[in-house]
């Protein structure tokens, strides 16, 4: 008999599920947009019902016309650090913090004030930041005391649907790391940070590695997805994580996942003095990896497209591109249009077009904001080799993959071979394949991504990226 293995995306925006069979191969698949709430001006929630009842739904949308006792196991792939405070039974007090609230900037000087920045990334790994866990959670304690105090547990949205589908809060390290309550050195909880700061260790989930068994689905999880009580659940993990699990990463390899940001995995023996970092344990790998983010890869296309070039499609754009020389007539575009990304911490790069003349058309305009973009992706590169990680091919996916421009800009900037993977659905695939190694005692081999790769080689970029850093300037 056939077995199926089940990849939840528990996105930000959209919530996934594919179904998989035992070799990996595609079986069917179900998505539905999820709203985000603004309750008061600058504050951004979600309810977390959006993180349970919908996958339960799409789960069993996918399995329509199966036998159920054929589904042997469900893995998650999920946004990180939001919280929502719960009951004992894994019910919410209150709607869900999204990682997008940065409501916690007064809660994040009082950190700040207690331990300086560099001891905050030193034992953490992260760059002290509001849109982590740990300040959302001490501006609960101080503006919403009876539910910090009453709360059973603190859940992220992996822990959340994890208990809800089988009873059990458990998390992963790179879940766990994000939240700034994880130690790097110790790889747990920090009970120092816990007792510092006023959050009960216990009302945390327990961590354990990924793609090892979390739990069976409990009785109302079984009637929400049609599955049977022998259906296990899998530690899951954070989606850029459990992605770059399923598109393979291995030592020289740097996943780059083409979104509204762009975000980049690599695997190192030992932290990054610049890149936020964190523990990786998936079968056949137990490391570090590095992660560096251009915050705004899909956003800057799409804000120029919706902004600047009204009325263009985005293959209008790719075509408009491919008429600009290399260097796009000299015009450079700086895509720091939200804040500062990595590895410009401590800096505030002035974002914009550059070196304009009346000679630039809009081919160049885009082929610069397409080269700026790549650009950013080569300097995070740079700082991952200063890390001491191995950089050899750059493997990518995402929406932005799709462009046969971006990636040839992308590959003659970075300077290395680059790996486009044709299937879509990575998250989803690396969730079910944490799945299919949770249901296998770790054993992973025989699970393959069901399509192949288109590989670029590099030409040079002329000299493009010399002329970017030189002419990138900061705010006073």
């Amino acid at each position: 008999m056939t077995t199926y293995y089940i990849g939840v995306d528990l996105g930000t925006t959209a919530v996934k599920a594919a179904l998989f069979d035992e070799t990996g191969a595609l079986c069917g698949t179900a998505s539905r947009e999820v709203p985000l709430l603004y309750p008061r001006q600058g504050e951004i929630e979600q309810s977390p019902e959006c993180w349970y009842e919908i996958p339960c739904a799409l789960m069993c949308e996918v399995c329509t016309g199966i036998d159920p006792a054929a589904v042997r196991a469900i893995g998650i792939s999920s946004q990180g650090i939001s919280v929502v405070p719960t009951d004992g039974d894994f019910r919410p007090l209150r709607d869900g913090v999204s990682w997008l609230d940065a409501r916690a900037e007064a809660e994040l000087s009082d950190m700040l004030a207690a331990m300086p920045e560099e001891a905050w990334f030193a034992r953490t790994g992260k760059h002290a930041s509001a849109l982590y866990t740990l300040p959302k959670l001490l501006w609960l304690k101080r503006h919403e005391p009876d539910a910090f105090r009453d709360a059973a547990h603190f859940l992220m949205p992996l822990e959340y649907l994890t208990a809800r589908l089988c009873g059990c809060a458990v998390t992963d390290p790179t879940m766990a790391g994000g939240t700034m309550l994880y130690d790097l050195a110790e790889e747990g909880w920090s009970a120092e940070l816990c007792r510092a700061f006023g959050v009960p260790e216990e009302k945390l989930a327990r961590i354990a590695p990924s793609c090892t068994p979390a739990g069976y689905l409990n009785a109302e999880s079984q009637r929400l997805t049609g599955l049977g009580a022998g259906t296990l659940v899998a530690v899951g993990a954070q989606d850029q994580k459990i992605s770059a699990y399923g598109a393979e990463i291995e030592e020289g390899t740097v996943t780059l996942s083409l979104g509204t940001a762009g975000a980049a995995e690599v695997l190192c023996s030992r932290p990054s003095a610049v890149l936020p970092t964190f523990v990786f344990r998936v079968p056949g790998c137990v490391s570090y990896t590095l992660e560096a983010c251009v915050n705004t890869f899909g956003a800057a296309i799409r804000w120029a497209r919706d902004n600047v070039f009204c009325g263009l499609t985005y293959a209008e754009m790719d075509r408009l591109a491919e008429t600009a020389p290399a260097g796009s007539g000299g015009v450079r575009f700086y895509p720091h249009l939200s804040g500062v990304s990595t590895p410009h911490f401590g800096t505030s790069p002035v974002a914009g077009w550059s070196n304009l003349t009346l000679a630039a058309d809009r081919g160049c305009l885009i082929r610069a904001l397409y080269e700026g973009l790549a650009c950013e992706v080569r300097a995070n590169l740079d700082a991952m080799r200063e890390a001491g990680a191995a950089v050899e091919t750059l493997r990518v996916f995402g929406g932005g993959s799709r462009s046969r421009i971006l990636c040839r800009i992308l590959c003659d900037i970075a300077g290395i071979p680059l790996e486009v993977m044709d299937f879509s659905e990575i998250a989803a695939f690396g969730a079910a394949k944490a799945a299919f190694a949770a249901s296998r005692g770790g054993e992973a081999d025989g699970f393959v991504m069901p399509s192949g790769r288109t590989r670029y080689t590099p030409c040079g970029d002329g000299g493009v990226y010399d002329a970017y850093r030189a002419g990138q300037r900061y705010a006073e």
